[in-house]
């Protein structure tokens, strides 16, 4: 923690009392402090003490405000919003960028529940638990019910597709089922390379700001990712990393939004990329 930090302890406790209490802004009363401290913050960032991304989140205008209401779904997010025509597209477009430069190769988890469709039911949701490649040439979606899996299915880098079926506690593996090494088709992932093209084209604007997603602060973005099967989508961009941690289509029948989270390219990880088949299942015929 800086010595800046340190020093602006006091008044974030003061600022949070006063938000939380129901202000809609900063009162009168904290203003002459937060000038007091703004300056101070000018002279230690002169003096290379402030972290950047303190300095990225006041450049896309991120204010605190009041928690809006919960969503129907009752999941966390868009806790807090202010207006959009703030934001700099070209600055957000520029981070996301190179953030997702890297991560071609980490795993992305993705997390979506829901209580209709094939396995959820009105107060039985089905937990759909996802794991891909960046680069999108391995993919692997699990379904879990009452937190038991129901099926299991992998589609691998080396061309071998493995399912597992927990009801039945049968599995079948099927080499060839698509090219070794190319992009897997069907999925409803967006890799890192969708997403950075959408924002060199245009094709996605910001809608929100503040919304919270899970406690972090995000950017909301939409639009199209140019893919004539795929739905416009929504993305929330977490400005800390710079890296989208929700994904919602847009569409009359849309599903629940996703979380997203992005592994590094451990080993423990990259197995996550595979189903395991449990000890006793027979291999189907």
């Amino acid at each position: 923690m800086s010595t800046d930090d340190r020093l602006d302890d006091p008044f974030v406790r003061e600022l949070r009392v006063a938000l939380r209490s129901g202000a809609d802004e900063v009162p009168p009363a904290l203003l002459p402090s937060l000038a007091k401290r703004y300056g101070r913050r000018v002279a230690l960032r002169r003096a290379g003490l402030v972290a950047v991304p303190v300095a990225l989140a006041v450049a896309v205008g991120i204010v605190a405000v009041r928690p809006g209401p919960t969503p129907p779904d009752g999941r966390q997010a868009s806790s807090s919003v202010t207006a959009a025509p703030t934001v700099d597209i070209a600055l957000v477009a520029r981070q996301v960028t190179t953030a997702l430069d890297g991560v071609d190769g980490w795993v992305v988890r993705r997390t979506a529940v829901e209580e209709s469709g094939k396995y959820g039911k009105p107060g039985r949701p089905a937990v759909y638990d996802n794991y891909s490649l960046g680069d999108g040439t391995a993919f692997r979606s699990s379904v879990l019910v009452d937190g038991k899996p129901v099926v299991d299915t992998s589609i691998e880098r080396d061309g071998a597709m493995t399912a597992v079926d927990h009801v039945n506690r049968t599995w079948r593996r099927t080499p060839g089922y698509h090219s070794p090494g190319a992009a897997v088709a069907d999925t409803d992932v967006m890799t890192p390379a969708r997403i950075k093209q959408a924002l060199a084209d245009g094709r996605l604007r910001v809608i929100a700001q503040g919304e919270s997603v899970n406690g972090k602060p995000t950017v909301h973005l939409e639009g199209d990712l140019g893919l004539k099967a795929t739905p416009p989508v929504g993305l929330w961009v977490d400005l800390t990393t710079w890296l989208p941690v929700r994904q919602q289509y847009l569409q009359d029948d849309a599903t629940p939004p996703a979380d997203l989270e992005w592994l590094p390219p451990t080993p423990e990880n990259l197995d996550k990329l595979i189903a395991p088949v449990p000890e006793g299942f027979a291999e189907a015929g």
